[in-house]
């Protein structure tokens, strides 16, 4: 939605390239990666929100620690850990 990206850019657009955005938000634009906001990773939070949250919490952590991790691997990595299409629940 409007503000997941809202979220994600107000975060990782602070001194980092475009293009760290950009590959967030055509994994967002993907129809399977939104499939994920249909499933519960934990308690009411989506796959879909965990895993944008674990991306937002990466950034902070490499930056805050200047680890300089590839933010581009370090993104997709975390948008896509928990990458499933079912109820792992049942």
């Amino acid at each position: 939605t409007e503000n997941d990206k809202l979220l994600l850019r107000g975060c990782v657009n602070n001194g980092t390239k475009q293009g760290n955005i950009d590959v967030i938000s055509y994994l967002q634009a993907d129809d399977r990666v939104q499939l994920m906001k249909k499933y519960i990773q934990h308690g009411k939070v989506t796959t879909y929100r965990h895993c944008l949250s674990v991306a937002i919490l990466c950034y902070k952590i490499n930056k805050k620690f200047s680890l300089k991790a590839n933010l581009r691997v370090l993104l997709v990595g975390a948008m896509l850990h928990d990458f499933y299409l079912y109820d792992w629940h049942h």
